[in-house]
């Protein structure tokens, strides 16, 4: 991006619409690693990863509704290697239906107060029925204060959230 920001969108914008809000990709850009026709969701973070860090590849499917109001996206331009968050919706190198699941911290965090169940199977020994109970315990308690909240849902003990910590923030 060239103009790196936060923008505000009506609903039903694209991620086409933030690209030009933040002045186009940089030259380094890859911009087929991102679906520019997904609508953006409140509080998401559009990231265009360099071509020195994915040379190829395509756009991720869009795997989460719109949310609905006033929308903010934040439009990123690449960091360093390692420094990006998950992106929602990645597919694995495999062509798998699967969301990759995160093994290394470096790849990325998913923040509990906006991840779709998407965002949260990528978690290690996360499936869809436990990503349920964590989106069920967001709405209930209106967020997560801390990471350790997640020690409140039914099936995360003390060994489960050891797992799952180093890839998980609120903020």
């Amino acid at each position: 991006m060239l103009k790196p920001g936060v923008y505000h969108f009506p609903p039903g914008a694209r991620g086409e619409d933030a690209l030009k809000a933040a002045g186009g990709p940089t030259a380094s850009a890859n911009t087929d690693a991102v679906n520019l026709a997904a609508r953006l969701e409140d509080g998401s973070q559009l990231y265009f990863p360099t071509r020195q860090e994915q040379p190829a590849g395509g756009a991720p499917a869009d795997t989460a509704p719109a949310a609905q109001g006033t929308q903010a996206a934040s439009a990123k331009k690449s960091a360093r290697p390692g420094a990006h968050p998950a992106r929602p919706g990645s597919r694995s190198r495999g062509g798998s239906d699967k969301p990759a699941k995160l093994t290394d911290p470096s790849q990325g965090t998913v923040n509990l107060n906006t991840a779709t169940a998407a965002d949260l199977q990528r978690l290690p020994g996360i499936g869809p029925a436990m990503a349920d109970r964590i989106l069920a315990y967001r709405q209930q308690n209106h967020g997560f204060q801390r990471v350790e909240d997640l020690l409140e849902i039914s099936g995360i003990g003390d060994k489960k959230f050891a797992k799952l910590q180093p890839f998980v923030r609120v903020r």
